[in-house]
């Protein structure tokens, strides 16, 4: 995690604990997490809060929201006219083939119409049904 996300992180926890007074959950529970032990609602809208006003990468904020048991939705752009856009099936029947790697450009999930900066190379979002591609 980069500073900026370790920061994002500590504000919450910061936040929670002030405002928020710790409950017990019983010995049932051993060590809970102090985010699911206090108001979870409280908690995520001032995650994503910060995360909306930081210039944080995609793929840490996706990150974030996994750690914190948060639903993820990327920031969408739309495809541009220029680039590749392949299906999900076709793209991977290329790379399957050899005819894309990571020096060859850069790509991204994408929905027919748009796309958010989370690379290929990356695990496929359950959203995404095809692959900007941007050849160097």
């Amino acid at each position: 995690m980069n500073e900026l996300s370790k920061n994002i992180v500590k504000q919450a926890e910061i936040f929670a604990c002030k405002t928020v007074p710790e409950q017990w959950l019983g010995p049932e529970e051993p060590n809970p997490k102090w985010w699911q032990a206090r108001d979870s609602k409280i908690i995520e809208l001032v995650i994503k809060e910060c995360l909306e006003s930081s210039l944080i990468g995609e793929w840490e904020s996706q990150k974030i929201h996994k750690m914190f048991e948060l639903n993820y939705k990327p920031k969408m752009q739309p495809n541009p006219d220029y680039g590749d856009l392949f299906t999900v099936k076709e793209w991977d029947e290329s790379v399957k083939f050899g005819a894309f790697i990571p020096d060859d450009g850069d790509g991204y999930w994408a929905t027919e119409k748009e796309h958010a900066y989370i690379s290929v190379w990356d695990e496929k979002p359950d959203w995404a049904t095809h692959v900007v591609w941007f050849n160097k």
